[in-house]
Parts: structure tokens; sequence; C-alpha cells
């Protein structure tokens, strides 16, 4: 049984999270999109003027303005109204189809929808149409990651650099493909703090450094993820990390400190309530830790780390036929999960025990 607390421990991990975008971005062609439409309804209660709010006056006053009709694009993207963002692209191209940026929110809704291959058409029209583009250049450095093709992709960083040295996103990209393909922690790491300090504010690469110093143990790593926080508070994932940096240096109260903030922020995270069952578990308080898993299991239904743990303070206290219930479960979610076979082992054999 010694291994148990090691299983349970190896089985914390950081959690993201991502939505499918909508399919449809196909445009209309009823000739005026100067206000669009049918993805934002108007609200009867009075509410702030809004960046869109601003551009469809500009576009009513100026139908015509194609650089309004591409930032009105980019609002509508952020916010995943993608109809409407067509629309406006296609009103852009409409008037000039020499645009750049027309070509790089087009990529971007391609592959907002799966369609990879079809942005990456998308990026490279645009690079045509501007040599000097870093954005495009970027995007599709994106995607030869994604497919490990990092050969291509370090060129594209490399002209990203050359093009412009104080552009702080293809340091980030350098530093991802230097860490993939040669494993050296120290220049990859050169690479994600010059990102940073060349946008201080840049998320992506201060969580990058707080994970990859986390990794090795380096202190400084909860300085990254604290960043992270005072220009966010509201991120539940990184509260998340600095209870695994924390917990992995055994300051159990930090640790639960920050599981706790990521349950205030988001109540039907399952990993947090894990990770603090896991420390009831090395607190010896089996009682508050089954409670624990059982929330972890109550928000994800086939949590079969979960289901081990909660069956592991069954066990222990005695209770032999939910042990085995639990047990079972896990087995029934992960059948190769090998701590759950052990358990289920144990507990059969004790509970098939001569009696007396």
């Amino acid at each position: 049984m010694k291994n148990i607390f090691s299983f349970l421990l190896l089985s914390i991990f950081l959690f993201n999270s991502c939505e499918n975008p909508e399919n449809n971005s196909t445009p209309s062609s009823n000739g005026d999109s100067t206000t669009v439409n049918s993805d934002i309804e108007a609200s009867p209660v009075q509410r702030k003027k809004s960046p869109i709010d601003s551009l469809n006056a500009v576009l009513i006053q100026n139908p015509n303005n194609s650089e309004a009709f591409l930032l009105r694009a980019e609002k509508f993207i952020a916010i995943k109204s993608y109809r409407a963002a067509a629309a406006d692209i296609y009103n852009a191209m409409q008037i000039d189809s020499n645009s750049a940026q027309a070509r790089n929110l087009k990529g971007q809704l391609n592959y907002f929808q799966n369609k990879s291959g079809q942005a990456k058409k998308e990026w490279e029209e645009c690079i045509e149409l501007d040599p000097n583009s870093i954005e495009c250049r970027m995007r599709i450095c994106e995607l030869y990651i994604a497919v490990h093709d990092y050969e291509r992709a370090l060129k594209l960083t490399n002209e990203a650099i050359k093009i412009d040295p104080n552009k702080h996103i293809p340091y980030f990209y350098k530093g991802m493909i230097i860490r993939d393909t040669k494993q050296d922690t120290a220049i990859a790491l050169q690479y994600f703090q010059k990102s940073v300090d060349l946008s201080p504010n840049f998320i992506e690469g201060l969580d990058m450094m707080g994970v990859m110093l986390a990794s090795i143990g380096d202190t400084f790593a909860k300085y990254y993820y604290q960043r992270i926080l005072d220009i966010d508070p509201s991120r539940d994932d990184i509260y998340y990390k600095l209870g695994v940096f924390y917990m992995n240096r055994n300051e159990i109260n930090l640790a639960l400190e920050n599981y706790f903030d990521v349950i205030r922020i988001n109540p039907k995270n399952p990993d947090a309530y894990y990770s603090i069952g896991f420390i009831h578990i090395q607190l010896k308080q089996l009682s508050e830790a089954k409670d624990y898993f059982t929330k972890a299991i109550r928000y994800k239904t086939h949590n079969y780390k979960a289901l081990y743990g909660r069956a592991y303070c069954f066990e222990q206290l005695g209770d032999l036929n939910n042990a085995r219930k639990d047990y079972r479960l896990a087995l029934d979610a992960s059948p190769v999960y090998g701590p759950a076979k052990e358990g289920l082992a144990r507990v059969n054999a004790a509970i098939n025990a001569p009696k007396g």
C-alpha cells in the first residue's frame, strides 16, 4: 500500500477547457450589412456603448469604410459571432479585394471551424499581399507546431524576428520549438522570458514561464502565476497550478488555500475537490477526504481517480462493501487503472477471508 499516495499524487493534472465554435460563417448576400444582425440582440435596458456600437455608427456614416468593417469583424470574432464577422469580411473584400487583414481574419474564421487547410491558404495569401505580416506568419507557425513540423515553424519565427525584433509572439513560439525539439529547458526559458520582457502582460508567456519553472522546482514559478492573477483574478486554472506548485513543495496550507480559491471561482471544479481530498488523506482525515472525493465525482461522473480515492477512504474506514463498489466503478471508468485493480483485489481478499 505504500505506493497508494504516489498513485493519487500522480493523477493531479493541470486542466483547460475549450468551446466549439459556430459552424456557419457564410455571409448574407443581401447587400446591406452596415448594421449586423442576427447574432446580437438589442436589449431593452440602456447599456454602455460598446466598440461595436461605435463601429456601427461609423459604418452608417460611411458604408464604404473597409477598415471599419474589418475592425468590427475582429470584435465579432472575439465574441464568437462568426456569421456576423463573415458578413463584415465579405463586405470589406468587396470594397478592397487586396486587403491582407481581410485574408488574415478570413483565415481565423476557417481555423475556428476546424478548416486548417483553408485557413493556411488565407494566411499565405495574407503574406503575399503583405510580405511583412508577422501575424499571418505566426498563425501558420502555430499550425506547423501543432503537427510537429518544427523546421518550417522555426523558419517562420526567424523571418518574423528579422522583420521586427520587438514583437513578442515569435520569441514565444521559438521557445516552444526549442523546448520540443532540443529538450533544452534553459534556452527555451530565455525565449519565453524574452516574450514576457517585450510584453509584460502576455499571459501565455507568463503561464509558460510558471509551468516550466515549476517543472524544475524553481520557486520563481509562483511569481509568474501571481502576475497572471494580478492581471486577471478570475483565472481558476492558475490558482490550481499554484496549488499543485505548493503541494509539490509540501506546503500544504498554501496548497489548500489556492485550491479553495479555485472552488470560490468555480464551485464545480472536480480537480480542485480531488486535490483537496488527496491532501486530507495525507492528513489522515479520511472522512473529510471521502466527502471531497464525492464532490469531485458529482461534477465529473466517471472520475476514476476520485472513485479510487473514495474507495481507498472506505477501505481504510472499514467499509469494505462500499470500497469494493467504488473500486469496481473506477475500473468501469478506466479498466486498465492498476491501483484500482490492486485495491479491488485487497478488498475482495478481506471480504472473503475466513471469519474467526
